[in-house]
C-alpha cells in the first residue's frame, strides 16, 4: 500500500498517484484498493445509468472504464475493465468517486477551485468551461497557494466554513496552457489522448484548512465588460446547490436534509457574488482583482 493524504484523511491505496506527496503514518482513514464490485446495489434508493446509492453506500459504473464501490466514507474498491490505463482509473477516482466518499464523510463539496491568501481562502465555481481552472493557474504564476483544483471540500464541523486542502496540482487544458504561456512539454497528461494536463503545485500548496472568506461564481455572458454581482437570500441557496459538486449524488445518500442545512449556515455567513465575464475573452488581470479584493475585506465575523 502507498500512503498519501488529501482532504485531511489518511489514505492508503493499492493505486498510485503521482498527483499525491507519499506520506507516513501508522493509521489510515480511508483505504483505495482493487477488488471486485457489487454489479447492483441490494436496496438503491436511487438507480442511475452511471451510478447506484443508498446511505453508505456508492456504486460507480463508467462504462468500459471501471466500476468504483464507495463504502462509508472509509473504502473504494476498483474493479478495472481489461485494458483500461492508470491515469484514466485515477481520474475517475479522485473526480466522481472521491466526491461520493467526502459527502459520505460530511462534507460539504463544491465544484470549484480554492485561493489562499491572508490566512483567508475564496472557492471560485462554475460550470464546466466557465475559466475557474484558467483563473486559478493565473493566481499559481503568481505565486498564491492553492488548495484545491475542481473538488473543493469545506468543513462545517466548528460552525465556521472551513476549506480543506485537496490534491496539490491544477487540471489545464493545452489551449489554457498556451494562453498563460505554460510549456505543457514536462507536463503528464491526465488522461492518454486528452490534450489536458496536470500542473504540479506542490511548492504552493496549504497542507493547513483555511476559512472561507468567499465565494464566486463564475459564468460567460455576451457583453464585452465584467459584470460582478453579490446575492443574497434566496439566490445564495439556489447558487449553492448548483455548484454542489455531484449534487445528484446526495438524495441516494440520504444526505440531501443535512447538505441543505449546510447551504443554509453557508448562506447566512459567507459572501457569494457571480461573476460574469465575457465569452470573447478573458480578461485574467482583471478577474484576478476581483478575487483579490475579496481578501481585502473584513472576513465576516461567524
Amino acid at each position: 500500500m502507498n500512503s498519501y493524504k488529501a482532504f485531511g484523511l489518511n489514505i492508503a491505496s493499492e493505486l498510485s498517484f503521482p498527483e499525491l506527496a507519499e506520506e507516513t503514518f501508522s493509521t489510515h482513514d480511508v483505504v483505495i484498493r482493487y477488488g471486485q464490485v457489487p454489479k447492483e446495489l441490494e436496496k438503491p434508493h436511487v438507480c442511475k445509468i452511471r451510478h447506484q446509492a443508498s446511505p453508505g453506500e456508492f456504486l460507480l459504473n463508467i462504462k468500459t472504464v471501471t466500476r468504483y464501490y464507495i463504502t462509508q466514507g472509509k473504502e473504494i474498491i476498483i474493479e478495472k475493465a481489461p485494458d483500461t490505463d492508470e491515469d484514466t482509473i485515477r481520474l475517475y477516482l479522485l473526480g466522481s468517486a472521491m466526491g461520493a466518499l467526502l459527502h459520505q464523510r460530511g462534507f460539504f463539496v463544491l465544484h470549484g477551485n480554492a485561493i489562499a491568501s491572508n490566512g483567508a481562502c475564496t472557492v471560485v465555481t462554475g460550470n464546466s468551461g466557465a475559466g475557474k481552472s484558467t483563473l486559478a493557474t493565473a493566481f499559481y504564476q503568481q505565486g498564491y497557494r492553492i488548495l484545491a483544483d475542481d473538488v473543493c471540500a469545506i468543513s462545517m464541523e466548528t460552525g465556521v466554513p472551513m476549506v480543506i486542502p485537496g490534491f496539490p496540482q491544477l487540471k489545464i487544458w493545452a489551449e489554457t496552457a498556451n494562453q498563460l504561456q505554460l510549456p505543457t512539454t514536462e507536463l503528464r497528461q491526465v488522461r492518454p489522448n486528452m490534450e489536458k494536463y496536470a500542473v504540479p503545485t506542490h511548492e504552493q500548496f496549504t497542507h493547513e484548512p483555511l476559512p472561507l472568506s468567499g465565494i464566486y461564481i463564475l459564468s460567460k455572458h455576451n457583453q464585452s465588460s465584467i459584470e460582478t454581482t453579490p446575492l443574497s437570500g434566496i439566490h445564495k441557496i439556489d447558487a449553492l446547490k448548483n455548484q454542489t459538486y455531484r449534487y445528484a449524488f446526495l438524495k441516494g445518500l440520504g444526505l440531501l436534509p443535512k447538505h441543505l442545512k449546510h447551504m443554509g449556515q453557508l448562506a447566512a455567513t459567507t459572501k457569494i457574488k457571480k461573476i460574469q465575464r465575457s465569452d470573447q475573452g478573458f480578461a485574467i488581470n482583471e478577474l484576478m482583482t476581483i478575487v483579490t479584493d475579496n481578501h481585502k475585506e473584513k472576513i465576516l465575523e461567524y
